[in-house]
């Protein structure tokens, strides 16, 4: 029997992926909005978040202060971005301990 991918899951993987990318997100305590001195309202550059619309699911990252965001995978399944963000940290975490195939 197979197991459904949750919304959780997908959210996980994602946070898997910031932590092996992400200094400032770290720093912000894993928060993609925050706010700065004044009250205004900013996102932290870098950061990867779970886009879910039109019953699909898209990794993107967030490119500017102003919340400006790019695609990273296409809109898919859940099933199918949680492969493709499992293959995404296989290539991070490979990356990081520099171990060569």
């Amino acid at each position: 029997m197979q197991t459904r991918t949750t919304k959780r899951d997908l959210q996980n993987y994602v946070a898997q992926i910031n932590n092996l990318t992400g200094e400032t997100f770290r720093q912000r305590k894993g928060q993609v909005w925050y706010r700065n001195e004044e009250g205004e309202l900013f996102s932290t550059v870098g950061v990867y978040k779970l886009d879910i619309a039109n019953g699909g699911y898209q990794l993107v990252r967030i490119m500017n202060e102003g919340g400006g965001e790019t695609d990273i995978s296409p809109r898919l399944s859940a099933k199918e971005l949680k492969y493709f963000m499992h293959g995404m940290l296989y290539g991070l975490t490979n990356r990081k301990n520099k171990v060569t195939v």
